[in-house]
Protein backbone atom coordinates (compact mmCIF):
# COMPACT_ATOMS: atom_id res chain seq x y z
CA UNK A 1 0.00 0.00 0.00
CA UNK A 2 1.18 3.48 -0.84
CA UNK A 3 0.14 6.58 1.09
CA UNK A 4 0.38 9.86 -0.84
CA UNK A 5 0.33 12.98 1.33
CA UNK A 6 0.89 16.73 1.15
CA UNK A 7 4.67 16.92 1.59
CA UNK A 8 4.56 20.64 2.44
CA UNK A 9 2.21 20.20 5.39
CA UNK A 10 3.62 19.74 8.89
CA UNK A 11 0.35 18.22 10.14
CA UNK A 12 0.36 15.75 7.23
CA UNK A 13 4.00 14.84 7.91
CA UNK A 14 3.04 14.25 11.54
CA UNK A 15 0.27 11.91 10.41
CA UNK A 16 2.86 9.98 8.36
CA UNK A 17 5.20 9.76 11.38
CA UNK A 18 2.26 8.48 13.45
CA UNK A 19 1.59 5.71 10.92
CA UNK A 20 5.27 4.75 10.54
CA UNK A 21 5.64 4.38 14.32
CA UNK A 22 2.67 1.99 14.46
CA UNK A 23 3.16 0.06 11.21
CA UNK A 24 5.20 -2.77 12.68
CA UNK A 25 4.65 -5.00 9.63
CA UNK A 26 5.84 -2.20 7.33
CA UNK A 27 2.79 -2.57 5.07
CA UNK A 28 2.79 1.10 4.10
CA UNK A 29 5.08 3.14 1.86
CA UNK A 30 4.89 6.92 1.58
CA UNK A 31 5.39 9.61 -1.07
CA UNK A 32 4.50 13.29 -1.27
CA UNK A 33 1.69 14.25 -3.64
CA UNK A 34 4.06 16.85 -5.10
CA UNK A 35 6.64 14.23 -6.17
CA UNK A 36 7.40 12.17 -9.22
CA UNK A 37 6.19 8.93 -7.62
CA UNK A 38 2.70 10.38 -7.04
CA UNK A 39 2.54 11.78 -10.58
CA UNK A 40 3.44 8.39 -12.05
CA UNK A 41 1.16 6.36 -9.77
CA UNK A 42 -1.86 8.63 -10.20
CA UNK A 43 -1.55 8.42 -13.99
CA UNK A 44 -2.24 4.71 -13.46
CA UNK A 45 -5.86 5.51 -12.71
CA UNK A 46 -8.39 5.57 -9.93
CA UNK A 47 -7.69 9.14 -8.76
CA UNK A 48 -10.51 11.69 -9.08
CA UNK A 49 -9.53 14.64 -11.26
CA UNK A 50 -9.40 18.03 -9.57
CA UNK A 51 -8.83 16.75 -6.04
CA UNK A 52 -5.48 18.56 -5.77
CA UNK A 53 -3.48 18.39 -2.55
CA UNK A 54 -6.58 18.48 -0.35
CA UNK A 55 -6.70 14.75 0.21
CA UNK A 56 -4.45 12.00 1.38
CA UNK A 57 -4.54 9.12 -1.11
CA UNK A 58 -4.16 5.43 -0.31
CA UNK A 59 -3.23 3.38 -3.38
CA UNK A 60 -3.78 -0.37 -3.44
CA UNK A 61 -2.16 -2.66 -6.03
CA UNK A 62 0.16 0.10 -7.25
CA UNK A 63 0.95 -0.17 -10.95
CA UNK A 64 -1.38 -3.10 -11.57
CA UNK A 65 -4.32 -3.08 -13.97
CA UNK A 66 -6.72 -3.13 -11.01
CA UNK A 67 -4.99 -0.29 -9.14
CA UNK A 68 -7.39 1.41 -6.74
CA UNK A 69 -7.16 4.83 -5.08
CA UNK A 70 -8.95 5.74 -1.88
CA UNK A 71 -9.25 9.40 -0.88
CA UNK A 72 -10.32 11.53 2.05
CA UNK A 73 -11.86 9.65 5.00
CA UNK A 74 -11.75 6.32 3.15
CA UNK A 75 -7.98 6.70 2.69
CA UNK A 76 -7.41 7.67 6.33
CA UNK A 77 -9.51 4.83 7.74
CA UNK A 78 -8.04 2.19 5.42
CA UNK A 79 -4.49 3.37 6.17
CA UNK A 80 -5.18 3.05 9.91
CA UNK A 81 -6.66 -0.40 9.26
CA UNK A 82 -3.38 -1.42 7.59
CA UNK A 83 -1.62 -0.88 10.91
CA UNK A 84 -3.37 -3.97 12.25
CA UNK A 85 -4.11 -4.84 15.86
CA UNK A 86 -6.10 -2.26 17.77
CA UNK A 87 -6.27 0.03 14.73
CA UNK A 88 -8.65 -2.37 12.96
CA UNK A 89 -11.30 -1.01 15.34
CA UNK A 90 -11.36 2.30 13.43
CA UNK A 91 -12.67 0.46 10.37
CA UNK A 92 -16.05 0.49 12.10
CA UNK A 93 -16.14 4.22 11.45
CA UNK A 94 -16.81 3.38 7.80
CA UNK A 95 -20.41 2.80 8.86
CA UNK A 96 -20.77 6.52 9.44
CA UNK A 97 -22.20 7.94 6.21
CA UNK A 98 -19.41 8.89 3.80
CA UNK A 99 -20.67 12.47 3.24
CA UNK A 100 -20.41 13.14 6.99
CA UNK A 101 -16.97 11.48 7.30
CA UNK A 102 -15.68 13.42 4.27
CA UNK A 103 -17.08 16.69 5.64
CA UNK A 104 -15.07 16.18 8.84
CA UNK A 105 -12.01 15.23 6.75
CA UNK A 106 -12.45 18.36 4.59
CA UNK A 107 -12.59 20.58 7.69
CA UNK A 108 -9.31 19.13 8.93
CA UNK A 109 -7.73 19.40 5.45
CA UNK A 110 -8.87 23.00 5.05
CA UNK A 111 -7.24 23.95 8.37
CA UNK A 112 -4.21 21.63 8.23
CA UNK A 113 -1.69 24.48 8.12
CA UNK A 114 -3.11 25.87 11.37
CA UNK A 115 -3.11 22.56 13.23
CA UNK A 116 -0.24 21.37 15.45
CA UNK A 117 2.78 20.60 13.34
CA UNK A 118 2.43 23.84 11.43
CA UNK A 119 3.46 24.54 7.87
CA UNK A 120 7.08 25.49 8.43
CA UNK A 121 8.79 22.55 10.08
CA UNK A 122 8.82 18.85 9.27
CA UNK A 123 10.77 16.16 11.08
CA UNK A 124 13.17 14.36 8.77
CA UNK A 125 12.78 10.59 8.79
CA UNK A 126 15.44 8.48 10.44
CA UNK A 127 17.75 6.68 8.03
CA UNK A 128 15.78 3.47 8.71
CA UNK A 129 12.41 5.12 8.01
CA UNK A 130 13.76 6.92 4.90
CA UNK A 131 13.68 3.66 2.95
CA UNK A 132 9.87 3.63 3.30
CA UNK A 133 9.56 6.88 1.34
CA UNK A 134 9.35 6.74 -2.44
CA UNK A 135 11.16 7.43 -4.73
CA UNK A 136 13.73 7.39 -1.94
CA UNK A 137 14.10 11.17 -1.77
CA UNK A 138 15.93 10.91 1.58
CA UNK A 139 18.39 8.15 0.64
CA UNK A 140 21.16 10.62 -0.30
CA UNK A 141 20.33 13.08 2.48
CA UNK A 142 23.16 13.89 4.88
CA UNK A 143 21.43 13.50 8.25
CA UNK A 144 24.52 14.80 10.11
CA UNK A 145 24.22 18.13 8.31
CA UNK A 146 20.42 18.44 8.67
CA UNK A 147 19.21 21.87 9.81
CA UNK A 148 18.27 22.59 13.38
CA UNK A 149 17.36 20.18 16.09
CA UNK A 150 14.61 20.57 18.63
CA UNK A 151 14.69 18.18 21.55
CA UNK A 152 16.98 15.87 19.57
CA UNK A 153 14.61 15.74 16.57
CA UNK A 154 16.11 16.74 13.26
CA UNK A 155 14.07 19.41 11.51
CA UNK A 156 13.92 20.59 7.93
CA UNK A 157 12.75 24.15 7.32
CA UNK A 158 10.20 23.95 4.51
CA UNK A 159 9.57 27.63 3.81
Amino acid sequence: MLVLFDGDCGFCSGWVRFMIARDRSENLRFAPLQGSTAAQVLRGGGYPAGLGLGSMVLVERVGQADQRCWTKSDAALRALGCLGGFWNVVLWLRFIPKPLRDWVYDQIAKNRFRLPGGPDWCRLPSPLDAARFLPGQFQDFDFKEAGETKGGIKLDKRR
